[in-house]
Parts: C-alpha cells; sequence; structure tokens
C-alpha cells in the first residue's frame, strides 16, 4: 500500500530579531491506511510546529528549511 502522508528530514526554523530557533529537526515518519501516529514529547518540543508545518498553517515568521511533506502522492511542502 502507499502512504498517505510521508515526512522525510523535516525541519522548521522562526526566525526572530534575536537570530533562529529551531523548532522541529530531521523528523522523518510515514503513515498507510489503518496507521495511526502518535506524536509525543515534553512541552516546546515541537509537536504541534510539526502538525502545523503539515497543515500548512505555520506563522510568516516560520520557514521549512529542510525535508519534504508528501500527501496522497503530493508534494506539499
Amino acid at each position: 500500500m502507499a502512504e498517505l502522508l510521508e515526512v522525510k528530514n523535516l525541519s522548521v526554523s522562526f526566525f526572530t530579531p534575536a537570530g533562529e530557533v529551531q523548532a522541529v529537526r530531521n523528523v522523518s515518519f510515514s503513515l498507510r491506511p489503518g496507521e495511526v501516529l502518535a506524536v509525543v514529547g515534553e512541552s516546546g518540543c515541537g509537536k504541534s510546529v510539526l502538525c502545523k508545518s503539515i497543515m500548512k498553517l505555520l506563522p510568516r515568521t516560520a520557514r521549512i528549511k529542510s525535508g519534504s511533506i508528501v500527501a496522497n502522492g503530493a508534494d506539499i511542502t
């Protein structure tokens, strides 16, 4: 079966007046039909930024620095 969602080596940073803040570093996973993924971690580790990257809801101060997000075979990065 083909992957419904594939994230490869995703890195996301925020650019602030104080400099760059790395929020997500080299995250990779894939999901196939019928699979469930749980993203867990401590506060501030990048869970929400990861999800917002996939949903294309990042604020203007954030940028996907590297990696790819492929949903249903289409690169949405």
